[in-house]
């Protein structure tokens, strides 16, 4: 493994409950930065790669791919979310590599985030 592929800087959201709920009844819901930052491989999926995909899978809806140690974060999940250059990505899903727990690849999608950003939060 080369650690000189994880040059970016990736911040990670959890979603927290604010404890109050919109018009609908919804619940609101925020996400604050974790404590500590991940560095990752961060790639755009084009082309090849999301070609021959079928419409609905959850591989055919991602945009990137974000490669990191294990160790550095090893809980991650889909309720994170990730902040790149100031732009913000849903997990779609994590996958392990070879099940060594050494390197994971979680893919990304950039479409359907619509949230307010008050200071360093992110209300959804």
């Amino acid at each position: 493994m080369n650690p000189g592929i994880f040059k970016h800087l990736a911040d990670i959201l959890e979603k927290k409950s604010t404890g109050r709920k919109n018009k609908l009844g919804e619940e609101i819901f925020e996400y604050t930065p974790v404590e500590k930052n991940l560095f990752v491989n961060f790639q755009s999926k084009t082309g090849n790669m999301l070609y021959g995909r079928s419409g609905d899978s959850k591989l055919a809806k991602t945009t990137h791919k974000i490669s990191y140690r294990y160790l550095n974060f090893p809980n991650l999940n889909e309720d994170h979310i990730i902040r790149i250059n100031n732009q913000i990505y849903k997990i779609e899903y994590i996958d392990n590599i070879d099940n060594k727990n050494e390197i994971m690849e979680a893919f990304l999608s950039k479409d359907n985030l619509r949230g307010k950003q008050i200071a360093n939060r992110i209300l959804f």
